[in-house]
């Protein structure tokens, strides 16, 4: 009988090692640990080449020092060291190996010169030779070493060399493969937790009409009240069916349009949530395309805006009112200031015509020219008035008021105001608390918001209503209020005045309170100017509602009064045929004033020293303190102001008998001069007889000791 005999041990070696990276690559693909997979692999190579034991071992993160991670066969007890064991050229063989990133061998461990702590951890196991293998990554990085042990001594061969290199290879391959698959759960469950924690819903969905949810985050829950499972798939419900019908022909023509230019889309939208609830949005999405450029699927993110949407609303207003009220300070001022220089010249004017009046005989042909004259200065002193009341300065005469009471005694001058077609109604309700006012300046008030109320009427029938009551105001409409300032909340009585006129639009709201402002023609005056500023000075607060075509509302809040209201009470009449005796000190910067206010004390029996100035006057009142009846004394002065000047005096002479002169009203002058309380006051411009009234009463009140 003839045959052959081939050697197949190589042959089955690959076939068992080949086996065995299947199993090893199954193993890594159902997510076995680690130390499993590298055991089979071990076990893999102990089979093929009987009488050796494998020990796979891991560098560790700073490179440095190896730690069994796979050892089927060899005891416990050979690697001891919880630091595991340092690599270097002269360390171990499996050391050696990890450290030169080449094959090293030992054949025979007590022959061999290692280091002795090496060879007698060796010898103590049994172990007489080792051969190792680095194992490393594809991008050239030493992870661990593949070693190799045996109880005899041994040289490995090329057949032998090679399976343990290809194991070593295979090792490598299952330490990256298990790296990349825990970085990526842990990526995972950083991005789960990262998207979790974000406010709002990351999702990804297809560009259908129902923009289908492929994929949401949980926060879709609170920003929609609907779980994933009932947004993904459109389980429950499908996402653009929660968009607010208002907005979606426009979301979807941008969002087709940005998809169709390939750029982000950023929108803000109105979203209707499982409650019912209106919510403001805001999303970014972009698109996800194939290599063909096909587009797969819209990702984004969307939050929910609606707080910070309606403190942005809210911020605006707040800012909107803030401008509104710098302006209106600014213009205050503006008009204070002018008002007060005006009257000053307005003090000449109307000094000398009312005194040449009183000097011309009765219907002698100069005494028309001097009344025209005063009947002149004193219209434009009811505009340094009006410009003084928007500044919120007018003068005041404050008594506790019944509202109600007011209006009713002003009715037949309200039914004279207003056009034929407009029918005047009104609703005051009886028993009013009391509000602190000045009665002439809400009588004004009243008067303006009736004649606009009746130009809007204009020719068409129409009802102008006046009402009083009762109301609580809270923050929230102060807010919205103008002049409210640091109002506080509480009872308040006010006066309203609607029309069934024609109504304003916005831009002409944002203007109506501007001075000299007109939807009709330019010039016509102060008019709701000097209302806001009456307002103003009344510590008040004005609402105003108006719609085009269904008319305009105005409602104004006034405090409430501590007091019951007052008792009217008649002026008391002074004699026209008064003249005065002694000297009148008269104080004053402006030339024309100091003149015409000599002249007229002169007139009235005075004999009168001028003063240019402050410090001036301080050196004629030394030199004779108890010489002045009366000084009259100009507040707003170069140099010394009269505040100053009053305590000169004062200290000289207590006694002494000081009235103060200024084109600002009484009230701001002792707002802005505290220390002068105890002089009488004479508002500019003033006329012969309101003079030689104001210091009769002075002197008169208070006589000299």
């Amino acid at each position: 009988m003839l045959g052959t005999f081939t050697d197949i041990t190589e042959r089955k070696r690959t076939e068992v090692v080949s086996a065995a990276e299947r199993d090893v690559l199954d193993l890594l693909s159902t997510g076995e640990p680690l130390t499993d997979v590298l055991a089979r692999l071990a076990t893999c190579y102990e089979e093929v080449f009987p009488g050796t034991m494998i020990s796979i071992l891991r560098l560790d993160e700073e490179g440095t020092r190896l730690r069994p991670i796979a050892a089927p066969h060899l005891p416990p007890s050979f690697f001891p060291s919880e630091n595991g064991l340092e690599i270097g050229p002269d360390a171990c063989t499996w050391g050696a190996a990890a450290y030169t990133g080449r094959v090293a061998e030992v054949a025979d461990i007590q022959t061999d010169p290692l280091p002795a702590e090496c060879q007698e951890l060796a010898l103590t196991f049994g172990l007489r030779s080792c051969c190792a293998a680095p194992v490393v990554s594809s991008g050239g990085r030493v992870l661990g070493t593949f070693a190799t042990f045996r109880r005899v001594p041994h040289r490995t061969d090329a057949a032998e060399r090679a399976i343990l290199e290809r194991c070593a290879r295979f090792a490598a391959l299952a330490i990256e493969r298990h790296q990349l698959s825990q970085s990526l759960q842990e990526s995972q469950v950083r991005l789960k937790t990262l998207v979790g924690n974000l406010p709002g819903m990351a999702y990804r969905c297809l560009n259908d009409a129902h923009w289908t949810m492929t994929y949401c985050s949980d926060g879709c829950e609170p920003l929609t009240g609907f779980t994933r499972d009932e947004l993904e798939s459109n389980r429950l419900v499908a996402y653009a069916d929660l968009i607010h019908p208002d907005d979606r022909d426009a979301l979807w023509a941008k969002c087709q349009a940005s998809l169709d230019a390939r750029v982000p889309c950023q929108n803000d939208y109105r979203i209707i949530d499982r409650q019912g609830r209106e919510r403001w949005v805001s999303e970014r999405a972009s698109g996800h395309y194939a290599e063909s450029g096909e587009l797969l699927s819209i990702d984004g993110f969307i939050q929910d805006i609606t707080e910070s949407r309606q403190h942005a609303i809210e911020r605006g207003l707040l800012e909107r009112k803030m401008l509104e009220t710098q302006k209106l300070e600014s213009l205050g001022v503006l008009a204070g200031g002018i008002a007060h220089d005006f009257n000053n010249i307005l003090s000449g004017i109307l000094g000398n015509a009312s005194l040449g009046v009183a000097q011309v005989s009765a219907g002698a042909p100069e005494e028309e020219y001097f009344l025209d004259i005063a009947e002149s200065a004193r219209r434009a002193a009811d505009l340094c008035r009006q410009m003084l009341a928007y500044a919120g300065k007018g003068r005041f005469i404050v008594r506790a008021l019944d509202l109600s009471q007011l209006v009713d005694g002003t009715t037949p001058m309200l039914r004279l105001s207003v056009s034929k077609s407009a029918l005047l109604r009104f609703h005051l309700e009886a028993n009013l608390p009391a509000v602190e006012g000045d009665a002439t300046q809400i009588r004004q008030v009243l008067m303006n918001l009736i004649i606009n109320a009746s130009e809007a009427i204009g020719e068409s029938s129409g009802v102008i209503s006046v009402s009083t009551g009762m109301t609580y105001a809270d923050r929230a409409l102060l807010g919205l209020s103008r002049v409210a300032g640091d109002v506080p909340e509480g009872n308040y009585v006010y006066l309203e005045v609607s029309d069934s006129g024609a109504g304003m639009p916005s831009d002409t709201l944002d203007r109506i309170f501007d001075p000299f402002f007109s939807t009709k023609f330019t010039g016509r005056g102060l008019g709701l100017a000097a209302v806001l500023g009456i307002v103003r000075g009344h510590r008040g607060a004005l609402t105003l509602i108006s719609e085009v075509g269904k008319g305009t509302t105005f409602r104004i809040l006034f405090p409430v009064a501590t007091g019951p209201v007052d008792p009217v009470s008649s002026s008391p009449q002074i004699a026209a045929a008064w003249r005065g005796e002694g000297t009148v000190l008269v104080v004053d910067d402006e030339d024309s004033v100091r003149s015409i206010t000599g002249r007229m004390l002169r007139a009235t029996g005075f004999d009168v020293v001028l003063a240019a100035d402050g410090q001036s006057a301080v050196e004629i009142f030394r030199d004779d303190p108890t010489r002045f009846a009366l000084v009259m004394l100009d507040l707003t002065m170069p140099g010394r102001n009269g505040e100053d000047v009053i305590e000169d005096l004062l200290a000289l002479h207590p006694d002494a008998r000081v009235m103060l002169m200024s084109g600002f009203t009484e009230q701001d002058t002792l707002t802005r001069f505290p220390r002068t309380g105890s002089a009488s006051f004479l508002q500019k411009p003033f006329s012969y007889e309101s003079l030689r009234e104001a210091i009769k009463s002075v002197l008169l009140s208070q006589p000299r000791p």
